[in-house]
């Protein structure tokens, strides 16, 4: 199921085989158990057509008939199907070895184990057979660069790992320290596949470093997941400023983004069924730095809820409430035009989730009365470390703003 067409791209997957930058290495003799071809018709049954094309005739009539399928539409069906993407590292004689692939799969839960396709023409495929041990790093949707350079797509770059930050698994394989996920394996199987092999590992260790949207390959371009609008969004109507351990002040501020997302992930883990992101009064926030905050948010406070408040004396604070929304927020604070509070208009959103074709729902229609903070707060146990974690996030913006002074 692999060509050859894409070693312009580097990637081994369903459509794009390796980087073409690597040369050919004998065969080696794998440690491990292959599997034989079956070749018994009881078993495998009559060959199915590989190619069905359809040629019209006279009467307006469908003929059916066997053609083999040429590489060009091979490679353009394959393409039309999403991946993630990893970066495979394996040991050998000369050190660690590593490229980019988003030919992985999980294959069983009990044992665990995942599989990925490599050419066989490629010298990660001897080491790796030689070796018996691997690691995939999953990679996030900000490490393009990452895949590329493993890919072989940036040839001024002589050492793949260079500059990045590395853990050595207990196999002794390398994993990166900041991957969305890594997995630790042993070569437990070996199947032919054509022209590429099928090693299944066992997986002996795993970890999730870091919580964050995954990269995609799809149709030979590097991409991140689609943000599909809410259905409904619930609006808190003339809520006033929250003042609690669940409220992240001043969360769109570019020059405190790590420290708010960190913020962020320790509350959900205190097990908050909901974090409020608040914009400044005197900041206004850009949509950029809005979908950098949220995006991230979101995926760590699941399964939980995101609450926003934006500031409606922003001009952009429609354009916000759009952004907040394709990142996935369904929760807003909402103030009406006499409550003398600086939040976001309802009018203004109602008429924007109108246009949008999105429902709503005033939280009183939903047993929550509008401006009360039932659902905010953490349980009681909870609280002095939430209450800590806010009070460490105020801090760090008050030194920021010394800073600037």
């Amino acid at each position: 199921m692999w060509t050859t067409a894409s070693k312009r791209f580097g990637l081994a997957s369903r459509n794009s085989p390796g980087t073409g930058t690597e040369q050919t290495l004998p065969k080696p003799s794998l440690p491990f158990r292959t599997a034989k071809r079956c070749t018994d018709p009881a078993l495998t049954g009559p060959r199915p057509p590989r190619y069905l094309r359809g040629n019209a005739v006279s009467q307006g009539e469908t003929e059916l008939v066997e053609v083999p399928v040429d590489s060009t539409t091979f490679r353009s069906v394959l393409g039309q199907w999403p991946s993630g993407v990893c970066v495979v590292t394996t040991i050998g004689p000369h050190g660690v070895h590593g490229m980019t692939a988003s030919s992985f799969s999980s294959v069983s839960l009990d044992p665990p184990m995942v599989s990925v396709c490599l050419g066989n023409h490629l010298p990660s495929h001897a080491l790796l057979g030689a070796a018996g041990r691997f690691a995939i790093s999953f990679l996030g949707k900000d490490q393009a660069h990452i895949g590329r350079r493993f890919a072989g797509q940036d040839r001024e770059i002589t050492d793949r790992f260079a500059g990045l930050e590395w853990i050595t698994t207990p196999n002794g394989c390398p994993v990166l320290a900041d991957a969305v996920a890594w997995l630790d394996c042993r070569v437990a199987h070996a199947y032919p596949g054509g022209d590429h092999t099928i090693f299944v590992g066992e997986v002996t260790g795993a970890a999730t470093p870091r919580v964050i949207s995954p990269l995609l390959f799809h149709s030979r371009n590097w991409g991140q997941l689609a943000d599909p609008l809410p259905a409904t969004i619930r609006l808190a109507v003339d809520a006033p400023p929250p003042d609690h351990a669940g409220c992240v002040p001043d969360a769109f501020d570019p020059d405190r983004e790590d420290d708010v997302l960190d913020t962020i992930g320790r509350l959900a883990a205190l097990g908050l069924d909901e974090i409020v992101c608040v914009e400044s009064e005197t900041t206004a926030a850009s949509p950029l730095q809005v979908r950098r905050v949220l995006q991230d948010a979101v995926v760590r406070v699941r399964p939980n809820h995101l609450r926003v408040r934006l500031n409606g004396r922003n001009r952009l604070a429609l354009v916000n409430a759009l952004v907040a929304m394709k990142s996935g927020v369904s929760r807003f604070d909402v103030v009406t035009a006499d409550s003398g509070l600086a939040g976001l208009p309802i009018d203004d959103l109602l008429h924007l989730a109108h246009q949008l074709e999105v429902d709503h729902q005033l939280e009183a229609e939903t047993g929550r009365s509008p401006g009360a903070a039932a659902g905010r707060r953490p349980e009681a146990h909870h609280r002095p470390e939430a209450d800590r974690l806010r009070s460490e996030l105020v801090q760090s913006r008050t030194d920021l703003a010394q800073l600037r002074e």
